[in-house]
């Protein structure tokens, strides 16, 4: 008779269906929620990836534009073409004048094969409107993250008002990381979450752009 009673009551749990529509809502809003979350950090990530590319290639579009960082490349900031035997008018192509390149961060500028008596001097003005340009497109881009690169490729000849290389100018924009939402607030209170070498926001791709250079004045600059 105990077996019948227990045998009965599971049938009628069985067929019971009270409470079925708030475990159906529990599933469903569940899906919601993280697909509603999904949908929003997605679009984040790819406005703040759009941001940083226009904000890399604006940088590159002002650094032509403007005073070079490396003060070899202004106008009077190396006249050792000259000095050294070339005539005004000599093309300065690579067989010439050896390619070399300059790279600048925040706080200086380091060359590699530059010709003697070639300024590397660093002009901090010039790199900080170059970053204040990017950083009007994507606020998030600090000194720290931007390298500007001149390099010279044979283009430009002695003499030349304005400078006698032209040279090939590279931004590079690294080192910044996605800032999401949901995901940044939950990623360290996953199991072993501070651990991971995301933990502090997951980085972005290095972003590049090139332009031969132009005026190199700020004076024309906008």
């Amino acid at each position: 008779m105990l077996n019948g009673l227990r045998k009965s009551g599971l049938r009628a749990l069985a067929r019971e269906q009270g409470g079925a529509v708030a475990v159906e809502y529990a599933i469903i809003i569940g899906l919601l929620m993280v697909l509603t979350i999904s949908i929003v950090e997605f679009s984040l990530a790819l406005w703040q990836w759009n941001s940083a590319e226009k904000s890399t290639e604006l940088g590159v579009r002002y650094a032509v534009q403007s005073d070079p960082v490396a003060a070899g490349f202004s106008g009077t900031g190396w006249n050792g073409v000259i000095d050294g035997g070339f005539e005004p008018g000599t093309s300065l192509d690579t067989s010439t004048l050896g390619a070399f390149r300059v790279i600048c961060n925040d706080t200086n500028c380091t060359c590699t094969g530059c010709p003697g008596g070639f300024s590397t001097t660093h002009d901090s003005t010039a790199f900080t409107d170059i970053v204040d340009h990017m950083s009007g497109v994507f606020f998030r881009v600090q000194p720290s993250n931007v390298i500007v690169e001149y390099a010279h490729v044979g283009m430009g000849f002695a003499g030349r008002p304005g400078g006698d290389i032209v040279p090939m100018v590279t931004v590079r924009l690294s080192g910044v990381t996605f800032d999401f939402m949901v995901l940044n607030f939950l990623r360290p209170m996953m199991v072993g979450g501070a651990q991971q070498s995301t933990s502090n926001g997951i980085p972005m791709p290095p972003f590049t752009a090139t332009l031969s250079g132009e005026d190199m004045n700020t004076a024309g600059a906008s």
